[in-house]
């Protein structure tokens, strides 16, 4: 068995699956539904929706299973997230080597079939997959896989509706906070006044303006910290005031006549460079040519500061609600609405409107048909009756075009007693839309397969028939009237025979490419024993030409070993016979480790190719030389193409003439 490895971006995705909020969630009859579906389409007693932690795979739903969570060790799912493909399929697991001594394999539930589509977010980010397992051999139809495929894409919506539901929850939970505002401020700012100290203090205010004061607690050197002298008139040198907040305290100052009692300002010092909010409050004293001020100074910072973080939060609940991609809007138990967000009702006007009154005088303004509101209020009795959330979809023409809305109802109670009714709505016409063009789609896909099938059996026997024929009848020619056809007669033939054997070896090559598919299971290799292999296999050519084929170490990795022992023998074929007779071929096979994948490159010392080729020398039947020059039928780098293509990397070429070529390719870290 080999363990999963973590994935290539495994910190960001928990973080992803951590703002689902649904590990160890509680039944939820959607997700059942869907594996109840999958394992009625994919005929498997078992089907799963996977969710992997750091060191778990947690089900949020399993059907015919009766565990709840796995180590992740043992994991296929964990396998198939780092599965470049988006789905992976296991026909055999007792054959492959990451599985066949696996717990799950030897012991129940004996796993032998397992596919399982992966999860993604919008950023390709897995989470999880919904699978499926059979106890014994099987294999999924392409209708199953797409089938498969489509519930896999509605888990992803079914968690993100789920994950938009907390928010709004979290969002809407807030908005009632709102509504106690005054009396939750209150309470926090009598808290604050408890437990923030007060500084007194008794200051003389002079017609020359000579102020001073003559008394100040020991408190104020604590909460400000600054040291104030007494009798100074320069006082105002010890502290910094925020600017423009002196000149008006002083212009309080100035303000003051004999019919003042009292004297309150708010302002801000500056100490340690930080901004320090005061309050000052104090009866006015009035005598002879003096007026003095005696009261108290609070630093009131952390009241401010509350204040601020209060009207932050409701700004920062209104744009969570105004920028969540949906409609949505609170109602009171008459269907009335309290609460629209701007995507649901973009004209402010209108908005402000609607508040207090229901989808009937809406549509009584817009000269709309009454039924569809009717409609509407059904669907929300039904939530409030049964307490219980109630999904539908509008169907809704418009200047000739039909839109569908998906909506949900969500009654929210507090302490068994309704508050409001939550609405959601979504508009799924693309998604509706994009699912009708893929049925189309799919039919093109499957009218297409069934043309290369034909074409397949033409070329495989069709085609080739005649071919035999010619070359039959020619060899008939040749064995039963060699001495009468003459010398021209001989030539001909002969041409004949030569144009048959190409077009046979060219419908030999062409069938050879079209059978390269993924139909072959990943497998581990190491590329050093593989090319020890490939260098047997070619010996005859390697000691005609005495070549000389070396490689530095190579890494061992995933891939489709078949395929790649093709490409690499392909490769090291053509840097041998490319060369020109008075050089002895060379061919030095290296590699390196990048982040996501391995550079391979195969360097030869061969005739080169020029620049202007570089591109076309991939594709099918393409040749730069004719037959007498060099063998061949120009699909051995059409081979190499496509491999590479199916592995998910890429190939190219780098050559001089003269100088010899190298080929690159990669391979990714995990296919």
């Amino acid at each position: 068995m080999i363990r999963p490895i973590p994935h290539q971006k495994e910190e960001q995705r928990l973080k992803l699956l951590r703002s689902y909020c649904i590990l160890d969630s509680e039944y939820d009859a959607d997700f059942d539904n869907i594996t109840a579906i999958a394992a009625q389409i994919c005929n498997t007693p078992i089907a799963l929706i996977s969710l992997l932690d750091e060191n778990r795979q947690w089900f949020k739903s399993h059907h015919g299973l009766e565990i709840s969570e796995t180590p992740k060790d043992y994991s296929f799912c964990a396998h198939a997230i780092n599965h470049n493909e988006e789905l992976l399929i296991i026909e055999d697991a007792r054959k492959e080597e990451r599985f066949r001594d696996n717990p799950f394999v030897v012991n129940e539930p004996s796993v032998v079939f397992y596919a399982g589509v992966v999860l993604k977010d919008e950023q390709n980010l897995p989470f999880g997959t919904l699978c499926v397992i059979h106890q014994k051999q099987h294999n999924l139809c392409e209708n199953q896989i797409k089938l498969l495929k489509a519930l896999a894409n509605q888990v992803v919506l079914l968690m993100e509706s789920r994950k938009n539901r907390i928010l709004l929850g979290a969002a809407l939970k807030k908005l009632k906070e709102k509504t106690k505002q005054s009396r939750i401020k209150e309470n926090e700012l009598n808290l604050i006044h408890k437990n923030i100290p007060i500084t007194l203090f008794q200051f003389v205010i002079k017609k020359n303006g000579a102020n001073y004061f003559t008394y100040i607690s020991n408190s104020f050197k604590k909460i400000f910290p600054v040291q104030l002298p007494l009798n100074d008139i320069h006082w105002d040198k010890y502290l910094k005031f925020y600017p423009d907040d002196y000149v008006a305290l002083q212009d309080k100052f100035e303000q003051i006549d004999v019919a003042t009692d009292e004297l309150n300002f708010i302002g801000r010092f500056i100490v340690n460079e930080e901004i320090i909010w005061f309050e000052l409050n104090s009866k006015v004293v009035h005598r002879q040519n003096r007026i003095i001020l005696e009261g108290s100074i609070k630093n009131i910072t952390k009241t401010i500061n509350v204040e601020d973080n209060l009207k932050k939060k409701t700004i920062f609940n209104d744009l969570v609600l105004d920028n969540i991609p949906a409609d949505i809007a609170l109602f009171d138990k008459d269907h009335n609405y309290l609460f629209i967000n701007k995507n649901g009702v973009k004209d402010d006007e209108l908005r402000n409107w609607l508040i207090g009154k229901n989808d009937f005088d809406y549509f009584a303004l817009k000269g709309l048909d009454p039924a569809l509101a009717q409609s509407r209020r059904n669907y929300f009795n039904q939530a409030l009756e049964t307490r219980e959330q109630v999904d539908y979809i509008d169907e809704i023409t418009k200047n000739g075009e039909t839109f569908y809305i998906h909506r949900r109802l969500f009654p929210f109670f507090v302490e068994g007693v309704f508050a409001y009714m939550i609405g959601y709505a979504v508009d799924i016409t693309a998604l509706k839309k994009a699912k009708n063009d893929l049925s189309v789609q799919n039919q093109i896909l499957i009218n297409k397969n069934s043309e290369l099938e034909r074409f397949a059996y033409i070329a495989s026997h069709d085609l080739q028939e005649p071919l035999l024929s010619i070359m039959g009848y020619s060899n008939l020619l040749q064995d039963d009237y060699k001495e009468k056809l003459g010398h021209d007669g001989k030539l001909y033939l002969d041409f004949i025979e030569k144009a048959a054997n190409r077009m046979r070896n060219l419908i030999t090559a062409l069938m050879e490419y079209s059978r390269i598919e993924k139909r072959e299971s990943i497998a581990i290799v190491d590329f050093n024993d593989l090319l020890l292999e490939v260098k047997e296999d070619l010996s005859t050519s390697i000691n005609k030409y005495d070549a000389k084929v070396t490689w530095k170490k190579l890494p061992t990795l995933y891939c489709y070993p078949t395929f790649i022992r093709i490409l690499i023998q392909n490769l090291i074929s053509n840097g041998i016979k490319f060369t020109a007779k008075d050089t002895v071929p060379e061919v030095t096979i290296s590699s390196t480790e990048r982040d996501l994948d391995w550079l391979f490159a195969v360097e030869d010392n061969g005739i080169g190719i020029d620049a202007k080729h570089f591109d076309n020398i991939f594709y099918i039947f393409k040749r730069l030389h004719n037959e007498d020059d060099y063998s061949g039928n120009g699909i051995g780098l059409a081979h190499c193409k496509k491999i590479i293509t199916i592995h998910g990397g890429d190939i190219w070429v780098d050559s001089t003439e003269n100088k010899g070529s190298t080929f690159y390719f990669t391979i990714p870290k995990f296919i």
